[in-house]
């Protein structure tokens, strides 16, 4: 898929990346992530090791977050590290390929969690912090363009996996689980074609937004020229493959 390959910007390796964090300061206190190699079609060659580190905050975690995660002050304390030392391992998770990949997440939140974090921990690696909202690409608002709910608001990613048909493994809000998870919604995105198109066909007979098969059918019907809906229905096959 052109539009897809355009976001990944030619990397053939991609960290499916989550992180948890504090309710109010917005710190990282968990990462989770899956690093995977691709094909030149673009699908999931080969997946490594999960990665999972907690991370100390310097503010409190919050009741809501507490709830949501499951993960306490407690727990932080037991098992989790520092700001800079969570960096640290996640670098050397990622290994040789830090410059060369791409981290994929589902929303743009995780990247203000990682500025957040480093605002906090002003000793941390502000050039990490760099490469990781630089090289971020926000999965979830590339595929609200194609799938969105019955009212045209953005989906979950539990509700994603579900729209695209690929089951939901584990607990939401657990970073490890939700990277998986993510790497799932990514490969049935690429492989369920034809779910995808009619989740985009629904998008587009809402009005709401303009894709380059509607605007190709614009532009002809403005010079007096023909539109039929299978030639219509081809363009929009096009943008997909």
């Amino acid at each position: 898929m052109k539009s897809l390959t355009k976001c990944l910007r030619g990397y053939k390796t991609v960290i499916f990346v989550d992180l948890e964090g504090t309710q109010f300061s917005h710190e990282v206190i968990e990462i989770g992530a899956y690093k995977a190699f691709l094909n030149e079609n673009l699908t999931v060659k080969k997946v490594g090791r999960p990665f999972r580190c907690f991370v100390k905050a310097k503010r409190p975690i919050g009741a809501f977050v507490e709830k949501m995660t499951g993960i306490n002050e407690a727990k932080l304390k037991e098992e989790g590290c520092t700001f800079p030392l969570a960096q640290q391992a996640f670098r050397k998770y990622v290994g040789k390929d830090w410059f060369r990949s791409i981290f994929l997440t589902y929303g743009n939140q995780d990247a203000f969690m990682m500025q957040s974090s480093l605002e906090h921990n002003p000793e941390a690696s502000a050039e990490d912090v760099r490469i990781f909202r630089s090289h971020n690409f926000d999965f979830g608002s590339f595929l609200s363009s194609y799938v969105r709910d019955e009212k045209g608001n953005a989906l979950s990613l539990a509700h994603a996996c579900e729209r695209l048909q690929t089951s939901f493994d584990g607990k939401a809000h657990d970073a490890l689980d939700d990277a998986k998870n993510l790497m799932s919604l990514y490969s049935a995105f690429i492989e369920r074609k034809d779910i995808v198109k009619a989740h985009y066909l629904r998008i587009l007979s809402q009005g709401k937004m303009m894709s380059p098969s509607l605007r190709k059918a614009a532009i002809r019907l403005a010079k007096g020229e023909d539109v039929s809906s299978e030639m219509f229905l081809s363009w929009v096959g096009e943008e997909l493959e």
